[in-house]
């Protein structure tokens, strides 16, 4: 996965849960407010992947210079990984409270479970991005490359989440920045 598969995924799956609502009537929360079903966000998060994929695919020059002559430069890892990392984080980021209703976990818990979310989703795409595989010399070289990459992945999915202040939901910025302007230090 590279910069513009996350922007061009992350798009998708807005629209697709949007689309849902307008459609079938399914929850406008997007994830943010509240968690999605597991099947749910799975398979909005699959679509996302592959529509990324897809819609890169005429102009993605980094695969398509990193492949031997012959080979498809298609974006397989994308899907896989669009699978789980979405699938994940829209289903678990709020814990449910024993009467059923969802609370909003803490920053360090969303944290871990967006690093959890991003391993997994490296994991399951490994196999499958041979343009990572040519780049970084090999399977060990790319599962390393992808081990990097964790922790921009879950900050990523921390910085798209929205929060509920008063009632009232919020768009965010990020985690750090909603702190500082808490505590007065930014303007």
């Amino acid at each position: 996965m590279f910069c513009l598969d996350f922007a061009a995924s992350f798009f998708a799956h807005r629209a697709l849960c949007y689309a849902s609502h307008t459609l079938f009537g399914y929850p406008l929360s997007d994830g943010i407010a509240g968690n999605l079903s597991l099947p749910f966000s799975l398979l909005t998060g699959g679509v996302a992947g592959t529509a990324a994929a897809v819609a890169l695919y005429p102009v993605d020059l980094v695969r398509m210079y990193s492949v031997k002559p012959g080979e498809s430069h298609f974006a397989r890892g994308t899907i896989p990984f669009m699978t789980v990392y979405l699938g994940v984080w829209f289903t678990f980021k709020n814990a449910r409270c024993s009467d059923g209703r969802e609370e909003r976990r803490t920053l360090g818990a969303r944290f871990c479970l967006a690093l959890g979310a991003t391993t997994a989703a490296s994991v399951a795409e490994l196999p499958l991005d041979i343009s990572k595989h040519n780049i970084s010399g090999g399977l060990r070289s790319a599962a390393l490359l992808g081990a990097l990459r964790v922790p921009l992945g879950a900050l990523l999915l921390l910085a798209r989440t929205t929060r509920s202040l008063h009632g009232q939901q919020v768009a965010a910025e990020n985690d750090v920045i909603y702190i500082y302007r808490l505590t007065g230090h930014v303007s």
